[in-house]
């Protein structure tokens, strides 16, 4: 029986935490559709100029891409590269005093760090509130997200593309 290639990492990068399975020093870029994280099933599609675009395994995009299969490659998650990873989530909430502080304690709380945020009230009094957060591992999201629900006044919370 012949050996699979071994996972080989390139060097070659934008400090993207992925291995491409037998390609050597291939540009590898995380999807802008799904915007995958440390942790989320990945499957990989090689480009026509731009390296391996890495896609959630449950992007909508990525549906479309399997039907050129011979273009998928497998990839996979480095954990020698990653150590933390930034995501974003938007928050939803009646706007009242204290509002942040509840919210941004949670997020602390829960160990993320905020890197960025935004926040407009509308004259609704809806809140909408928007942080880029520093994570050390995947599992911390969908806890973060619940606890921020448990908010008063929170409506919703999600994780969201980066805003542009």
């Amino acid at each position: 029986a012949e050996l699979a290639p071994p996972l080989i990492s390139r060097r070659r990068d934008t400090g993207v935490p992925v291995v491409v399975e037998g390609l050597d020093d291939m540009l590898v870029n995380l999807a802008s559709c799904c915007e995958p994280i440390p942790g989320d099933p990945i499957e990989g599609f090689v480009t026509v100029g731009r390296g391996v675009s890495v896609h959630r395994s449950d992007c909508t995009n990525i549906n479309y891409l399997r039907e050129q299969h011979e273009r998928m490659v497998d990839v996979a998650w480095d954990p020698a590269q990653i150590d933390s990873y930034s995501i974003w989530i938007e928050v939803e909430a009646l706007d009242r005093t204290l509002l942040l502080r509840d919210v941004t304690a949670v997020i602390s709380d829960t160990g993320g760090n905020i890197t960025a945020s935004s926040t407009v009230t509308g004259r609704d009094r809806v809140a909408v509130l928007r942080y880029e957060v520093e994570l050390s591992d995947r599992s911390q999201l969908p806890r973060m997200l619940a606890d921020i629900r448990g908010v008063d006044g929170v409506f919703s919370a999600k994780r969201i593309p980066q805003p542009q």
